[in-house]
């Protein structure tokens, strides 16, 4: 069923590249996360090491709840660049995520957050089944 899926998308990106619209970008996912892309539940923060329980405190007075992402060992998970990840996590969709992105990215200590906002001019949705679909 997925390699049906994916080979559904891979025609759908030739024929998108036939037609020269290599401009447009596209996002690829299956069901069940769809429905996180779009508003997810929870946002990594991408924190340096120096200061950051400072700026975990900053980030928990603005009302956020957050935890470390921890290895399986249990020590703090380190991004590629060696910073920390902090994991907030949210009970209900957001109303304005752009404006929680300002908000946080101004922090002194964040990097960067995982929201993503017009990445994608498309989604293609796989589905158990094999079919797909383009949003």
């Amino acid at each position: 069923r997925h390699d049906l899926a994916h080979d559904q998308v891979a025609h759908e990106r030739r024929r998108r590249d036939r037609l020269g619209r290599r401009d447009h970008r596209m996002s690829v996912g299956v069901e069940r996360r769809a429905a996180e892309a779009v508003q997810p539940r929870r946002v990594p923060v991408e924190i340096v090491g120096f200061g950051a329980p400072a700026t975990r405190m900053k980030v928990e007075d603005l009302g956020y709840k957050c935890a470390w992402r921890q290895n399986p060992d249990g020590s703090l998970y380190l991004s590629d660049n060696g910073n920390l990840l902090l994991d907030l996590s949210f009970e209900a969709p957001l109303s304005h995520p752009e404006a929680v992105q300002e908000e946080l990215i101004h922090l002194p200590g964040v990097v960067d957050t995982g929201f993503f906002f017009q990445l994608a001019g498309r989604i293609l949705i796989g589905y158990p089944n094999g079919s797909f679909e383009v949003r």
